[in-house]
Formats: structure tokens, sequence, C-alpha cells
């Protein structure tokens, strides 16, 4: 295919604080126009991840039917959308520096004058700065998930659309309806560029 184009998506994320990166690669050149009825596949894998793949695949039917899209058995669709899922463990060090208690500077001293009487007193302000500082390190461990939808044309056999997200999976999003909005969000930022089905 000629002429693909990249486009970095702005990040989501239901905290506020988001780790999500998307991708999307598609064909300036390809028809939507021929395309009406589609087919969901993915593989399962034994790693515990499988009720996850089955909510993404029950996910994606949702948004192309209401994109205008009508899903079928597989050997009347016109377009596959291949999906991938993969878990990683990762981790990172973390370093965090913090001062303990402030000292005057060794110049100040050097600071010091005395008036026509012979009282003392500061040329300027007192200088301080830090005497001792604590440092501590400590390894975050966390799960990053890799999403991944090819979309592929059944007669020409050419994938014509790639999104990809990356996200650090998060214990804060701990309830149905809080999936079902980091989902859907997720797939908008994914296929917001995807035509609507045309009724003409």
């Amino acid at each position: 295919m000629k002429h693909w184009i990249l486009l970095v998506v702005a990040t989501f994320f239901i905290s506020g604080c988001s780790t999500l990166q998307v991708q999307v690669d598609s064909d300036p050149e390809y028809d939507y126009s021929v395309l009406n009825k589609f087919y969901v596949v993915y593989t399962k894998k034994d790693d515990g991840k499988n009720f996850m793949r089955s909510r993404l695949k029950k996910s994606l039917i949702n948004y192309f039917e209401k994109k205008g899209y009508i899903s079928s058995q597989k050997k009347d669709a016109d377009f596959y959308i291949v999906f991938h899922l993969d878990v990683q463990k990762r981790s990172e060090l973390e370093t965090n520096y913090q001062e303990m208690g402030m000292g005057l500077r060794a110049d100040y001293y050097n600071r010091l004058a005395y008036d026509a009487d012979g009282k003392m007193y500061m040329l300027d302000h007192f200088p301080r700065e830090p005497i001792s500082s604590v440092t501590t390190t400590r390894t975050y461990e966390y799960e990053e998930g890799r999403f991944v939808v090819e979309i592929l044309d059944l007669q020409k056999n050419t994938v014509f659309w790639l999104s990809t997200a990356e996200d650090e999976l998060s214990t804060e999003i701990d309830s149905q309806e809080k999936k079902s909005i980091y989902i859907n969000n997720l797939l908008e930022k994914m296929f917001n560029k995807f035509p609507n089905k045309s009724n003409k």
C-alpha cells in the first residue's frame, strides 16, 4: 500500500494521568464504500486473560455495528477485524531524593561586617543550603497491555487499517462501569477516523 500515514493520538485515562499511547496507520486511498459485513477474529491464549479478550471482542462488535456495519458469520464477511492482546510484566526503578535540614553556607562569616560603633551586622541575607540528603530507590512493578487491531480486506487480502494501543493496566479501573467507559474511549481513540457506513 502507498502513502501510509501515521497518526499519534492524544492519550486518555480514567484517572486523568494516562500512560496510554495509541498509534493508527491507514491507507488514505482505500475505498471504504465496499465494506458491509465484518467478522472479529482473535486467538485465545492460556494466560488468564481470555475474559478480557472476550470483553474486547464484544466491544469491537458493538462499536462497528454503531458505525453501521453488520456483524456476520466468518464465511459471509467482507472484512475481518483481527486483534491481538499481549500482557507483559514490567518493572522500573524509581529514585527519590529528600533534603534533610538546612545550614549556613560556608561563606557565611565572610558576610559579617561592623559599623562605626563596633556593632556587627550582615552585609546581606542569611545564606542557607541543605546540609544533607537521603536517597531512596524502589522497584515499581506493573503489567503493561498491548492491544493491536488489524482490519483486513478479504477480496484484496490486504490490511488497510492498523491500530495499536499500549497502556499500563491499572487497579483503579475496578468496576464494570469503569471498564466499559475505558474500553469505549479506547476504541474511539483507535477508530474515530474509520468512516461510518454510508446508507447510499
